[in-house]
């Protein structure tokens, strides 16, 4: 009777073991990426904030950049954008993924994003680099 519990309950320890597993590795991939957007953007001239988000899983990474300028002005906003587009598509540390961004006024009236500086694309960092570099 023991020999034929042993069975399913190992099968049922290396099933939840193997769940456990399978996670493993995102959650410092998805950190290591928002403190890489972070340590790019933050050095920016007119940055006041950088919020990253990153959804790293098996099905790939989500990255969603929030970025506020100190300026009113579009023009200053756009030299932002460029400038956080180009750091961020040229560090390795950001990798393959899917990516929005915008930078935003003080009071979030204004919002940039990558098709408002000139590069269109799928919302790919791949996509994207063609734009910039």
């Amino acid at each position: 009777m023991t020999r034929r519990l042993r069975l399913p309950f190992v099968a049922l320890i290396l099933a939840s073991a193997a769940l456990s597993l399978s996670g493993c590795g995102y959650e410092e991939k998805a950190a290591s990426i928002e403190a890489a957007l972070i340590e790019d953007v933050e050095p920016i001239p007119g940055v006041i904030t950088v919020d990253p988000h990153v959804n790293a899983n098996p099905s790939g990474t989500f990255i969603t950049l929030s970025v506020t300028a100190d300026s009113y002005d579009e023009d200053e906003i756009k030299r932002v954008a460029r400038e956080a587009l180009k750091v961020i598509l040229n560090d390795p540390r950001i990798g393959y993924g899917s990516f929005s961004m915008g930078v935003f006024s003080p009071d979030k009236t204004i919002n940039i994003g990558p098709s408002d500086v000139g590069c269109h694309g799928t919302g790919t960092t791949d996509s994207l680099r063609g734009c910039v570099l």
